[in-house]
């Protein structure tokens, strides 16, 4: 008998796709921390070191994990091309939103995330296409794409992180505007009071923060899409940054690019 043809059959064949779409189901279950190559192989059935055919590492497992889920961000229903800025970014940043917050244990991991990977690049490609026709500058373009990448990643992470503290209990967070109400006095914080009224009426707070998040990226865009951006003077920052007399270091210089107008 070949030996080495029966330990080839009793070997469960894998795919590359499989090893990640198993990653996933871990970390959407557990979170990022929860995953180890020996945890991955009992999940495929395989021994650890079977999955180093497809994947170097845990590092590496996890930025294709990410590429695998940002591969679902929907780019088609931007528009033609040419289409405005806006559409374009409004589209692809709540396709984003929601394809994240359906995996929520990534986002930590985002901010390690190669931004030149395939899935990345796809994204960015459009968004800077439509922002070149427009007629942007580079600059002004890789401002705006940073704003929105900003916005899109706090706004996530905070949502990540009051879904870990709700997971202590209410007594630790509380999951309801009534119940944060209750944690203060409002004789001594009245305007607090006041303000969080807005959210005891009838809001679902996934629906509430859902509009918050839609409502600020439209903000947001109303202001990067119209203000010409902060350029550091080339050639002026080490002159500027260099000590004075006094042994203060004074910040980098700022000007604006003379482009004022307005991008629909």
């Amino acid at each position: 008998m070949n030996t080495s043809m029966s330990h080839s059959s009793r070997t469960p064949r894998i795919t590359r796709e499989q090893v990640l779409t198993a990653a996933l189901k871990i970390i959407d279950a557990e979170g990022v921390e929860a995953l180890s190559m020996r945890r991955l192989g009992r999940a495929c059935g395989v021994q650890a070191m079977s999955l180093y055919h497809h994947v170097p590492d845990k590092a590496a497992v996890i930025q294709d994990v990410i590429d695998m889920v940002l591969d679902e961000v929907e780019i088609e229903d931007t528009g033609p091309e040419g289409a405005p800025p806006r559409r374009v970014i409004t589209s692809i940043a709540e396709s984003m939103y929601r394809v994240l917050l359906r995996h929520p244990n990534l986002i930590p991991a985002l901010g390690t995330h190669n931004w030149l990977s395939p899935s990345v690049l796809r994204i960015s490609e459009r968004i800077a296409d439509s922002l070149r026709v427009d007629g942007c500058t580079a600059e002004e373009a890789a401002f705006i794409v940073s704003a929105i990448n900003a916005y899109l990643t706090g706004t996530l992470v905070l949502t990540y992180m009051g879904r870990r503290l709700q997971e202590n209990g209410p007594d630790y967070i509380p999951t309801t505007p009534e119940a944060a109400l209750a944690k203060f006095d409002p004789d001594r914080y009245p305007a607090v009071t006041w303000m969080m009224s807005a959210f005891t009426h009838g809001y679902d707070q996934q629906e509430a923060a859902d509009m918050v998040f839609s409502w600020g990226l439209q903000a947001l865009l109303d202001a990067v899409l119209r203000t010409p951006p902060p350029i550091v003077q080339k050639g002026s920052v080490e002159e500027e940054t260099a000590p004075a007399e006094s042994g203060e270091v004074s910040a980098p210089r700022f000007d604006y690019s003379p482009k004022d107008a307005a991008h629909q």
